[in-house]
Order: C-alpha cells, then structure tokens, then sequence
C-alpha cells in the first residue's frame, strides 16, 4: 500500500483544487484516500467537494428545465461521497450529503410538477 498511496498523495498534490478545481471524478480520489488509510485527507476533499456540489444542483435546478447535466454530475458526486462515506464509517457525513441528494431529487420532482400544471 504504501506506492498506491504515495501516487494518490503525489497527484492531489500536483492537481490541487485551486490549480484545477475538483470535479466528478474527485469522488474516486476520495475512495483511493480512504483505501490507502488517509482518512483526514479523504474527509478535507469530500467536504470541499459535497457542498459544492449541492449548491450547483440548487443553482441549476433553479435556472434550468428538464435535468442539465451538471445537476447529473453533481446528484452522481453526492451519491457517490454517501457510499464511500457509509462504506468507511462517517456515517455523520453521509447521511449528510444523502440528506441533500433526496432534497435536490424532491426539488426536481416538485419543479417538474409544477412545470407541467403551468401548460
């Protein structure tokens, strides 16, 4: 383990958030930092990237009809950090974030009902 996680730690490193902005495949980063026992670096990410992530969803769900694709990219990261999160015990944390999926999906379902009362 200790050349996986030298890699992982290397390439979050070199591409940090500021240099290129996390996105949909952070969450896998995040899961390699668990995997390889860095546990306080996997948390750091998920907790920069799940709260963007929902308020991109809000955000688009508010501009747009139908189901843009970043609401796809980000309702698949927020899914994605409650598995991993759930799978390595933060249970706090995910259920978090599932909070905030099933809230953006409800969002989205309500949005859509109401579009279509409006024709």
């Amino acid at each position: 383990m200790k050349k996986p996680k030298k890699v992982v730690l290397f390439n979050i490193e070199k591409i940090s958030d500021k240099a290129i902005p996390y996105d949909i495949t952070t969450a896998a980063v995040v899961d390699m930092l668990f995997k390889v026992g860095e546990k306080e670096k996997a948390l750091e990410i998920a907790n920069i990237i799940g709260p963007r992530a929902i308020e991109m969803a809000e955000y688009q769900i508010g501009k747009y009809s139908g189901i843009p694709m970043e609401v796809r990219k980000n309702l698949f990261i927020l899914g994605e950090l409650q598995r991993i999160l759930y799978e390595n015990g933060d249970n706090d944390l995910a259920k978090k974030y599932e909070d905030a999926y099933q809230r953006i999906i409800q969002n989205l379902q309500i949005r859509d009902g109401l579009e279509r009362d409006d024709m």
